[in-house]
């Protein structure tokens, strides 16, 4: 079965949830205190303790921020840090993508869906394409020149970038399938959110002139506004399937 971990919308006083800081996003175990909002503010709010922090570390956090506390985000959080953990020799990237909290948590699942043994089901819906030309029609100003060229990168990355190696023998079986297919119309959201993860490198390594790189990541960062906008239209945890292919699952 998929593991979902979907942010909640509705927490009660001395309920235990998770947060995300708002300066590094890391979550924590915390408490509701209080159910707002507080004076000066309109959208519901909580105030929440951190474990084992002093209560001047109190803060009015929103929903956007919080999870309901369970076994299963346990584990999913706990597979985070732990690759988080690994070693890595690669700098900071000139270019950032403002990523929700509700975004990460969709990258989270995929990754926990992997080590679960699930691959994607395949021909995806809604696709890549379809996605990014929704997005196109609702924000023209933001997407019409950027949106081809973000659909031929997926196109371009997703074989060597975006694939994990049980993965592959679906990947080329699809291409078996509908040669005729470009990889942004068989492939939808889940791929879409890995590509986001590894785009600031993709695009400096790239070493576009800085005006077009920094219009290109403020494209991405409208593109990922939106599609966090409408993740209950583009998300389903019934779009994994067993992996029956004869590969071993490496997500390293």
């Amino acid at each position: 079965m998929a593991t979902s971990v979907a942010p909640h919308d509705m927490y009660v006083i001395n309920e235990k949830v998770f947060v995300a800081h708002a300066s590094t996003g890391q979550m924590s175990e915390a408490r509701v205190l209080k159910v707002g909002p507080p004076a000066g503010k309109s959208a519901k709010t909580y105030l929440v303790r951190y474990e084992n922090a002093a209560d001047r570390r109190d803060e009015w956090v929103n929903t956007d921020r919080m999870l309901k506390f369970s076994d299963e985000v346990r584990k999913v959080l706990q597979l985070g840090r732990s690759r988080r953990k690994q070693p890595s020799t690669r700098t900071e990237p000139r270019y950032q993508l403002e990523i929700p909290i509700s975004v990460r948590w969709k990258l989270m699942e995929d990754q926990q869906n992997l080590q679960d043994r699930l691959v994607v089901q395949l021909p995806r819906v809604p696709t890549v394409r379809t996605m990014l030309e929704n997005f196109q029609a609702s924000r023209p100003s933001s997407g019409e020149q950027m949106v081809p060229q973000l659909a031929a990168l997926f196109d371009e990355a997703l074989g060597s970038l975006l694939l994990y190696r049980h993965e592959r023998l679906q990947y080329e079986r699809c291409r078996t399938r509908h040669p005729d297919l470009p990889p942004s119309q068989i492939y939808g959201l889940e791929h879409l959110l890995r590509l986001f993860a590894v785009l600031p490198e993709l695009i400096e390594a790239a070493n576009p002139t800085l005006e077009h790189g920094s219009s290109l990541m403020a494209t991405c960062n409208e593109l990922i506004k939106y599609l966090n906008e409408n993740l209950g239209r583009f998300s389903s945890t019934l779009c994994y399937e067993p992996n029956l292919q004869g590969h071993a699952v490496d997500t390293t």
